[in-house]
């Protein structure tokens, strides 16, 4: 244990040119060196002022297990159909909302980071993973080696379950694109607003200098969905990138279909 906490033998090389210092410097990105000690600050709590203060509401948010998720998790593991059903009926009732302890929440994870669709896709529970998919649940969402429920279905040859997924994938590609197009007619429909009031405005003082077509076209440009996005911060549309790789293995779908032998996940992949 003293060796540990006191840099192993203690004779760590001290580099004495420009490149054994950078190559020390790029190995400290992964290995650890020097004394350890243990944390003197409270990684708990960050002051006020600081980059991102915590309050007692947000930083204990995924710290405990509730009841509920642990529920609902093991119910997702097990395929007890009646009981995920009877949990997530309660998001349908009038009196939940967001602010409210009632509302299940179906990407809340477990003690090891896994979403219960990922649960219900690991044990091929079809049914299951039809109900939370009905509910929102996120195809993308990764488990902590970067494996999504595509990749999981791929691996255990659930041909149900990866054509649900990829159907699910489908409609929310569509409804991202119809709602693209919306903002795009909105946008237009601005444009041209503008560009009829400008027509309409009267210049009378000769003082004033008219604005530029370079100028101005910058300022149409502003609204711009693509130069200028609303909703950068947002999450990432939950449509499947068949091509994705697991962040632990770099492997698609597709390869993990070819390394297990589904040969149906196979067809339906390539």
């Amino acid at each position: 244990m003293e060796q540990i906490f006191n840099d192993g033998c203690g004779y760590c090389p001290v580099p004495s040119t420009s490149e054994e210092v950078a190559t020390q410097i790029e190995e400290d990105k992964t290995f650890v060196r020097g004394k350890m000690e243990f944390i003197k600050d409270d990684p708990g709590r960050q002051t006020i002022g600081s980059f991102h203060p915590l309050t007692d509401d947000d930083w204990a948010a995924q710290a405990y297990i509730t009841n509920v998720r642990e529920d609902l998790c093991n119910a997702c593991a097990r395929g007890d159909v009646d009981v995920v059903e009877n949990l997530l009926k309660q998001n349908s009732l009038p009196n939940v909302n967001e602010d409210s302890q009632i509302k299940i929440d179906v990407e809340a994870r477990d003690y090891l980071g896994r979403t219960p669709l990922q649960l219900a896709v690991l044990g091929g529970h079809t049914e299951i993973v039809k109900i939370l998919l009905q509910h929102g649940a996120r195809i993308i969402a990764r488990m902590p080696d970067g494996r999504t429920v595509v990749h999981l279905a791929s691996q255990y040859g659930f041909l149900d379950i990866l054509r649900l997924l990829l159907q699910k994938s489908d409609e929310n590609k569509k409804e991202a694109q119809e709602k693209e197009n919306r903002e795009l007619e909105n946008n237009q429909m601005q444009i041209e607003e503008q560009q009829e009031t400008n027509d309409n405005v009267m210049i009378i003082d000769d003082s004033l200098e008219m604005v530029d077509e370079t100028q101005e076209s910058s300022m149409v440009s502003k609204g711009d969905p693509i130069l200028d996005p609303e909703n950068e911060n947002e999450q990432d549309d939950d449509i499947v990138d068949i091509n994705a790789e697991s962040w632990d293995h770099p492997l698609a779908p597709l390869d993990y279909a070819i390394l297990f032998g589904n040969v149906e996940i196979i067809r339906n992949l390539g």
